[in-house]
């Protein structure tokens, strides 16, 4: 057998899109090809001892030993291999795995039986490892989202690479729950002015692997009615990039996120319980703030963060203090500020300069002075 993997923009840092979603493509050849059945008929067979033929050769008494049953399948994929602009096409040879249930029907059953239903959502939960009690609680995940929280939840349970981070699940729940999610003509009308790279990576990951879950769902015999697999039941990417935008730069809250519906954010902690049960709480560390965004009472928690890649210095410009030009000529000293340490991290006072003289007080502004920024 052979199939054709899509390609698309990869991140140069990120894991491919193809080798993410690669176990839930494994345990689909393995719904599809019986890999369970036939395990179950290979453990039966091992049971049965055949007796060896008698010293004539008569096979009557003795009858023949059975057929050996194989359940290795390989899948040949083709995909495009790295992801460097000139990179070419190539063929993997991907072993089909039986999913973690024993008791999966053929798919001749999950396809035809009227009476499968729950043996058929078992089968699509156990191939997008989601098969927890409150993911089948419609009142934790509605129908409509339950694609959405398996694609979730593979990507939290990948261990290869950490994938997400807290706010980021948040914005995509808070994305479902949103009502501008079915006001087209207000979603075209809104304008999307910090288009990310990071949001452009988790979006085209999450999109294949909503690809990835509607297939199983189709091997599976369709538990979840194709008319509630449609991605824009659950996802907008303009909507998502404004709400993760809102979490990143403005540090905005569930409830801000939410837009102060207190039923919105019930419903995103529902389904976040939902995705995180059973789960080890494992997110990606904090991706760099653009520096046009940097405020300076985030500088010390960068430090701490990012020590070693470029930032070292930041915090010695913070205490050093800085003096404000125009034209040449200064107009304002300002001494150094540091970060009390029972204050909080937005908690700063003023440092004395040299000795017990206190440097002058700030310019008065409505917007804070930069250090960095010391002419105009």
């Amino acid at each position: 057998a052979e199939i054709r993997i899509a390609s698309g923009v990869e991140d140069a840092e990120g894991p491919l899109s193809s080798e993410i979603w690669k176990g839930v493509r494994q345990a689909v050849y393995g719904v599809l090809f019986d890999l369970n059945h036939k395990a179950f008929l290979l453990r039966q067979q091992k049971l049965r001892k055949p007796t060896p033929p008698d010293s004539s050769g008569d096979q009557k008494q003795s009858g023949k030993y059975p057929r050996e049953l194989s359940t290795s399948i390989m899948v040949k994929e083709w995909s495009v291999e790295g992801k460097r602009r000139d990179a070419g096409e190539s063929a993997k040879l991907v072993q089909a795995v039986p999913i973690a249930w024993r008791g999966v029907p053929t798919v001749k059953q999950l396809w035809f039986r009227t009476d499968y239903g729950p043996k058929r959502i078992k089968a699509f939960l156990s191939c997008m490892l989601s098969d927890t009690p409150l993911m089948m609680n419609p009142t934790c995940v509605p129908q409509k989202t339950l694609i959405m929280c398996c694609v979730l939840r593979y990507m939290i349970a990948y261990r290869e690479a950490r994938l997400l981070q807290r706010h980021e699940l948040d914005a995509f729940l808070a994305t479902a729950v949103s009502p501008q999610l079915v006001d087209a003509n207000t979603m075209q009308e809104i304008p999307v002015q910090n288009l990310t790279a990071r949001g452009v990576t988790l979006a085209r990951w999450f999109m294949n692997g909503v690809e990835h879950a509607m297939v199983a769902n189709d091997a599976c015999g369709s538990p979840i009615p194709p008319a509630r697999c449609c991605p824009w039941l659950f996802f907008d990417g303009k909507l998502f990039q404004l709400k993760l935008n809102a979490a990143v730069l403005h540090k905005q809250s569930l409830l801000e996120l939410c837009n102060g519906d207190r039923e919105q954010v019930a419903m995103v902690e529902r389904m976040r319980m939902a995705v995180l049960e059973g789960l080890e709480w494992i997110f990606t560390l904090p991706t760099p703030v653009p520096a046009a965004v940097t405020d300076v009472r985030n500088n010390e928690r960068l430090d701490a963060v990012f020590k070693g890649r470029g930032l070292i210095g930041r915090r010695e410009i913070l205490e050093s203090g800085g003096q404000l030009a125009i034209a040449g000529k200064v107009v304002g000293r300002w001494g150094g500020q540091h970060t009390t340490r029972g204050g909080g991290a937005n908690s700063q006072q003023p440092r004395p300069a040299t000795g017990h003289i206190r440097p002058p007080p700030p310019l008065s502004s409505s917007a804070p002075i930069r250090p960095h920024q010391v002419s105009l």
